[in-house]
């Protein structure tokens, strides 16, 4: 099992490690970077997708990382395992990077009034009806094959599920002569 492990929230990871933690800065010419030399800013789409039965809805969500050297790695301490170390255990010295989401809520501008949202909310809506529609099914259908001994005709007086005895049945043994079915239960007063 995996050892325990601390989660920070931003302004945590902010505070205790600034040279990780840069700011997205936009250029003149509208192009953005980071306000550390030692990161690059990287991006990544993924799309967030639901079905309504006749098609697929997606909605783009950007986000964003920052790629940085973490030039105090070598100074610093960091838990492997149970046991501490001061350096990382490598024959050679290599430059140690860490990815950190910096993704905020102006990356992913949709408003309410976004046609793709609304087809999104739509379909997702579409797809939830269906799925209801589909477990209530299965529901009925595993209700009717849960009692294969009982006939719609006349109630069976050795039925487990039976009201009128006041005693609780065990379904113990199903046997099938003929076209007949015979059950054989384990009453216990209560």
């Amino acid at each position: 099992m995996a050892p325990s492990l601390p989660v920070y929230s931003r302004q945590e990871l902010k505070d205790n490690y600034p040279h990780l933690f840069p700011e997205v800065v936009e250029g003149a010419d509208g192009k953005k970077t980071l306000d550390l030399e030692n990161c690059k800013l990287w991006s990544l789409t993924q799309n967030q997708c639901t079905f309504d039965g006749d098609r697929t809805v997606c909605i783009p969500f950007k986000r964003v990382f920052a790629r940085c050297k973490d030039t105090e790695y070598s100074s610093k301490r960091e838990l492997t395992g149970y046991k501490l170390f001061p350096e990382h255990t490598q024959k050679k010295s290599k430059e140690v990077y860490r990815n950190i989401e910096i993704t905020t809520e102006k990356d992913n501008d949709y408003t309410t009034k976004d046609k793709l949202l609304e087809e999104f909310f739509e379909a997702d809506k579409v797809l939830k009806r269906k799925m209801d529609q589909f477990y209530a099914e299965i529901m009925k259908e595993s209700e009717r094959s849960w009692r294969p001994y009982e006939h719609d005709s006349a109630p069976n007086p050795f039925s487990p599920f039976s009201s009128s005895s006041s005693s609780l049945k065990f379904l113990g043994l199903i046997v099938r002569i003929g076209g007949s079915l015979h059950t054989y239960t384990l009453d216990m007063e209560f």
